[in-house]
């Protein structure tokens, strides 16, 4: 690119372009727009944002549709399932918490793993542990009360 004196953002940007008209492309975007964060305030976008690195990344992030991932399989391409998208059921994991005292119950809040620490702490009335950011999840701690 440096001989031919090319951009690497012109580059990086034909590139997504490019990669858009495959099918089951959901959304292509370039490092330089996310180091930049020059992207629309929309669900696809922000995902893109939660998974760019800026040292581990590399110039195009793709996002594919939902249930979709392109591959070629001995020279014929392959639609098939992707974990580690954008979409729920790419990022549900199911968390039960169980004890004598816990009352059956079905909950369908989001949760992150940094929620299930200071819960538990909260649980066993404890300080939640150094350096924690999770939220308490009222849910599982009001059912021991």
């Amino acid at each position: 690119m440096q001989k031919k004196g090319l951009d690497l953002a012109v580059v990086q940007k034909a590139v997504a372009e490019e990669i858009m008209n495959i099918d089951g492309i959901a959304l292509t975007v370039t490092s330089i727009e996310l180091l930049n964060n020059t992207l629309p305030n929309t669900y696809l976008y922000n995902a893109a944002l939660r998974n760019f690195n800026a040292k581990r990344s590399g110039d195009i992030l793709i996002l594919f549709e939902p249930h979709c991932f392109a591959n070629d399989m001995d020279g014929g391409a392959t639609m098939a399932s992707n974990h580690g998208g954008p979409w729920r059921y790419d990022t549900f994991v199911p968390v039960i918490f169980a004890g004598s005292n816990l009352k059956a119950k079905q909950v369908f809040t989001p949760i992150r793993p940094n929620d299930i620490a200071p819960t538990l702490a909260a649980v066993v009335n404890a300080k939640a542990p150094s350096g924690s950011s999770g939220q308490i999840l009222l849910e599982v701690v009001n059912t021991f009360k």
